[in-house]
């Protein structure tokens, strides 16, 4: 039923004005997020999500920009606080720290003079490893039968890609090595001396409603401590691998605990508040081709209908 709702709402919320539809949901931050924008085919990516090309990025961005003021990661805390401000306002986010950020996307970013925050995994910094699910679209493009589909493949049982590679003859550390899909810590560096931000998406990247909840503190502390001690991350952020579904209150009192300034974390639930003190949900760019007036507007046709039902707070046992 989702699916179809979200469907239509495709279909019919770009037939209306966008400022109608801002206006409508009063929302005064918009938080849209990528993983990589490229005109490339990237086999580790292939058969995961569609992927950005340059030109539609640049359309993003221009739409962006002519209905919203982007804002830096530092001023999110008082913007929510403002619903309903007379300028609505945007922070772009991108997860996993591909090299294409470096590459593509920040030469863009500059360009149109838009501040972005960029969220690590610690293990994968400099291709030290390569996260279980694009090993799996790997093992996919490579070709070669494997017992089971990669793609099910779930975080406590990733072990199983490495045997089905080995068994396969596809090489996980050629393809860091050749390709280097990550950012390395000298791109970081410069990236920060550009102005742009860096945060924490835990060590490497399990899904958080599987752990109990000392693995997903453990996880969440130990990748924003390890990135802040080799690159000095001034603004403790984190945004969930996967999704922050199922992740209970406590998670959020606890992990405020060892921060002397308030930690801002994200989720990805699509256009909606959340309940959780500092904590912020985003949505996707990259679901779906569709034009950015699409894609937006149907976001926000969704949040209007999910208030409709009450439904707009991302509510947390």
């Amino acid at each position: 039923m989702k699916q179809v709702l979200t469907c239509m709402l495709r279909q019919i919320a770009p037939m209306f004005p966008f400022p109608w539809l801002q206006r409508w949901t009063n929302m005064p931050l918009l938080l849209p997020f990528y993983h990589v924008v490229s005109d490339e085919l990237l086999p580790h990516i292939r058969h995961l999500y569609p992927v950005r090309t340059v030109r539609q990025f640049r359309d993003d961005l221009d739409f962006l920009l002519k209905y919203y003021q982007p804002v830096s990661l530092q001023e999110i805390g008082e913007i929510s606080q403002t619903p309903g401000s007379a300028v609505p306002k945007f922070h772009l986010t991108f997860d996993d720290g591909l090299r294409e950020c470096y590459d593509v996307v920040m030469p863009i970013l500059l360009e149109k003079g838009v501040p972005t925050t960029f969220f690590l995994n610690s293990a994968f910094v400099d291709n030290r490893d390569l996260m279980f699910r694009y090993k799996a679209s790997l093992l996919i493009e490579s070709g070669k039968r494997t017992p089971a589909d990669p793609l099910t493949v779930r975080y406590e049982d990733r072990h199983l890609l490495d045997q089905w590679a080995t068994a396969a003859g596809v090489h996980y550390s050629e393809f860091l090595a050749d390709q280097r899909p990550y950012l390395s810590s000298a791109q970081i560096v410069e990236m920060q001396s550009r102005g742009f931000n860096f945060g924490a998406h835990s060590i490497d990247h399990p899904m958080y409603h599987d752990l109990p909840l000392e693995e997903q503190l453990r996880q969440t502390l130990v990748s924003l401590h390890d990135l802040k001690t080799q690159f000095g991350l001034i603004d403790p952020a984190f945004a969930f691998p996967f999704t922050d579904h199922g992740v209970g209150l406590s998670f959020f009192e606890k992990i405020q605990q060892p921060f002397d300034v308030p930690l801002l974390t994200f989720g990805s639930a699509g256009v909606k508040y959340d309940e959780a003190p500092g904590h912020f949900q985003r949505f996707p760019m990259e679901k779906t081709t569709s034009s950015t007036h699409c894609m937006i507007a149907a976001e926000l046709g969704s949040f209007l209908l999910k208030r409709m039902m009450g439904r707009q707070v991302v509510k947390r046992r």
